[in-house]
């Protein structure tokens, strides 16, 4: 009877309806993979620029300190030690005071900042 066609109609247009769906829910999908794909690449950049700045101003003061080593290394040479441990004294205190700790590693990957919980808008 005429009544199959249609319920044959309405389960054809059903399955358009769920397969046309899913390729929505699908290109959403991609799209938000990429864009986490993207963010978490530029945040990784973003960390590893900072730790190479990082790591080449520790190489410049280890190198003013060594600089600075072979000079007292040199006066020591040429100088009664007393004399030089008064300086010495003196130097350190100076010292102290303009260095500051240093880290390599300011950067991890702020998780967070990813929303990773957007399958509970589904």
């Amino acid at each position: 009877g005429g009544s199959w066609s249609q319920e044959e109609e309405e389960s054809q247009n059903l399955q358009s309806l769920i397969t046309s769906q899913f390729a929505e829910l699908h290109q959403f999908l991609t799209e938000k993979e990429q864009r986490l794909l993207r963010d978490v690449r530029e945040e990784e950049e973003k960390i590893v620029k900072t730790m190479e700045k990082n790591l080449q101003e520790i190489q410049n003061n280890l190198n003013s300190i060594q600089e600075e080593l072979s000079k007292l290394q040199e006066q020591a040479n040429h100088k009664d030690g007393v004399i030089f441990l008064k300086e010495e004294a003196g130097r350190k205190s100076r010292v102290s005071d303009e260095t500051k700790p240093m880290l390599v590693v300011d950067g991890t990957l702020p998780i967070e900042k990813f929303d990773l919980n957007f399958f509970h808008y589904m």
